[in-house]
């Protein structure tokens, strides 16, 4: 089945999490609710058709993660919770920051989701696919974790630089890529591409082009970004797409975490038939 990424430049950065991590320690004192839900899109936010690296993923589409097929990408990579909350509480202004707990129970979830609804031949399946790495670069990669065609009709998309509401920095050049460089774009130029069709940036940029769209017709303001999102999200009803108030703080409070670096395995079943 041919890719649908177009021809645009291939990721830069590297496979998996960077070394030396830190590590944090286990926090049991009650804590906020974080305020990550207003910042970033819901968990049917279109997949741009570009390549996306591990670290975009995490620092511009962290809801995606509940899908099954994402959070195992990032467990066949070798990210672990520690390495997921670090590179997005790095890049954005979480408050308070999130909890590797809570991070290791979303995704352990979404991806025993994934298995009692495909079986454990798709999580076997789908992960070799993602471990090898050689013949799985990130446009492939990119490419299994789009939206199926059942989560399509509810498919949410919008302007790429309101992806910047509440980033303190963009992915650096290691661990970003060409989408990197069109979200940069949109926010310094106010330009008005959305996900569907930010593959026409990339183009642009690649061939060293003007870009045709140069500023936004649209009334929304840095401030009303934050707005879109929310009723972006409020649009987006999958019963996996949220984690509930009550669930955070139960995960926060945690003293154990056996399962925070464990390598889990991938979601999607759509995943396994698209790659077949």
């Amino acid at each position: 089945m041919p890719a649908q990424t177009p021809k645009t430049p291939l990721t830069p950065g590297r496979f998996g999490p960077p070394t030396g991590s830190r590590r944090t320690s286990t926090c049991i004192n009650k804590r906020g609710i974080h305020n990550l839900d207003r910042l970033i899109p819901p968990t049917l936010a279109q997949i741009p058709l570009l390549p996306i690296t591990d670290t975009e993923i995490i620092v511009y589409f962290f809801n995606s993660l509940t899908r099954p097929i994402v959070s195992l990408r990032l467990y066949a990579r070798g990210w672990g919770p520690s390495n997921i909350c670090d590179a997005l509480n790095s890049h954005r202004n979480v408050m308070p920051e999130y909890l590797r707990n809570t991070c290791s129970v979303k995704c352990t979830t979404a991806i025993k989701k994934g298995k009692e609804k495909y079986g454990e031949e798709w999580e076997t399946t789908n992960r070799l696919i993602f471990e090898d790495l050689d013949n799985c670069a990130d446009d492939k990669a990119t490419d299994m974790i789009r939206l199926s065609p059942e989560e399509m009709p509810h498919a949410v998309d919008f302007e790429v630089k309101a992806l910047c509401n509440g980033l303190t920095k963009h992915p650096s050049e290691q661990d970003g890529g060409i989408f990197t460089r069109c979200v940069k774009y949109c926010q310094e130029h106010n330009a008005a591409y959305k996900l569907s069709d930010v593959w026409e940036l990339a183009s642009d940029l690649d061939a060293n082009r003007t870009p045709r769209r140069v500023c936004s017709n649209s009334s929304t303001s840095s401030s009303g970004s934050s707005g879109l999102l929310e009723a972006n999200s409020d649009t987006s009803k999958d019963g996996d797409e949220k984690m509930g108030d009550a669930e955070e703080e139960a995960v926060a409070g945690a003293t154990s975490e056996a399962s925070d670096d464990s390598v889990i395995a991938r979601d999607d079943g759509s995943a396994a038939q698209e790659t077949a």
